[in-house]
């Protein structure tokens, strides 16, 4: 078939189908009786076999029409189906959602807003990846991420940053430590003086 019928005649066609009316498919799609008839003339001429069977009280579906209607009842459902899928993949509804998360977020704020996020969109994949600070800001900055959970302030141009949680540091000596003996709590440059025994990073 070198042309397509119209998309506005298969669905005045699908209407009176359902509606087994000329006048109720016109309601229900806020169109004049005549539009509705033309449209449909329209498209048996198109399709070059006749559809409906008409007659002073009742219309009827020919065989032709019958096969006709089953097969674009189908299609405008899926169309409905693709144009809902469209518009929820423009608004961020559809997809898939990459998130890097670090270790404090594992137990807190990431479950919950993963959780929330979910009911709201269920049509939207989420991917989460274990990235420690820096790995997650320049998988942000090259698109990989959508979004990272990571320990900040993130001060470079093209990130928005949200606090989430905030942390208090604990120093950890032992009881005979001259700073653990101290009544006031240790500030930075006490610790920075005292001796440290780090292991290395990947133990």
């Amino acid at each position: 078939m070198r042309h397509l019928p119209e998309l506005d005649d298969i669905q005045a066609f699908v209407a009176v189908a359902e509606e087994r009316s000329f006048r109720r498919a016109a309601r229900r799609l806020a169109l004049d009786q005549s539009a509705i008839s033309r449209r449909v003339q329209a498209l048996e001429r198109r399709v070059g076999v006749p559809l409906l069977a008409r007659t002073t009280r009742a219309v009827a579906l020919t065989p032709a029409g019958e096969a006709f209607f089953a097969e674009n009842r189908d299609l405008l459902r899926m169309l409905g189906r693709a144009v809902q899928a469209a518009q929820q993949a423009a608004a961020g509804e559809r997809g898939r959602l990459a998130i890097g998360y670090m270790s404090f977020a594992a137990t807190g704020a990431m479950p919950r807003a993963v959780r929330a996020f979910r009911a709201r969109h269920p049509e939207v994949g989420i991917g989460l990846t274990y990235m420690d600070t820096q790995a997650q800001q320049t998988a942000l900055a090259r698109g990989v991420l959508d979004l990272g959970f990571l320990i900040g302030p993130v001060a470079a141009e093209g990130f928005s940053s949200l606090p989430l949680v905030t942390e208090e540091l604990v120093a950890l000596l032992p009881a005979r430590h001259r700073l653990a003996r101290r009544p006031a709590p240790p500030t930075l440059r006490d610790l920075a003086e005292a001796g440290l025994i780090l292991g290395a990073a990947a133990e």
